[in-house]
């Protein structure tokens, strides 16, 4: 548990709870993968437990056996797990592609705070659109 002034909302908190409260949970509907990105059985399913993608799991070693060097990155919060995954692909080599129009954030000036500010620093920043037309050549 980390003690902290706001949820992730940015909503006030009080007194800190006795034991952490889970954001998403196991089977819960934000965890589900969507219907619309048609998982298929050679996908791989690799559980994220903190802000970062990389952080206690085996991303980085199952894209360093699959020779993958390039990540797209795209995400429900632009500014708090996509970051965190980026600045850790970042820290680890990886060629980073944003798609702006695929990523939100509750808070809109930091989604186009990152986009237009950060991310160019790291890799490069295309439309969902732009990224395909990128990836089909």
């Amino acid at each position: 548990m980390t003690y902290r002034d706001t949820d992730n909302r940015l909503r006030p908190i009080g007194e800190q709870p006795e034991q952490p409260i889970a954001v998403v949970s196991e089977g819960s509907w934000g965890n589900q993968v969507i219907d619309e990105l048609n998982a298929s059985a050679s996908d791989f399913f690799i559980p994220k437990y903190r802000w970062s993608a990389f952080h206690q799991t085996y991303l980085d070693l199952l894209c360093r056996t699959m020779g993958i060097k390039r990540l797209v990155l795209l995400g429900g919060s632009t500014d708090v797990g996509v970051a965190s995954t980026a600045f850790s692909a970042r820290d680890l080599d990886y060629h980073l592609i944003f798609a702006h129009d695929g990523s939100v954030s509750p808070e809109k000036d930091n989604h186009e705070q990152f986009m237009r500010r950060i991310f160019p620093r790291m890799g490069i920043v295309r439309s969902v659109a732009e990224i395909r037309a990128m990836l089909d050549h």
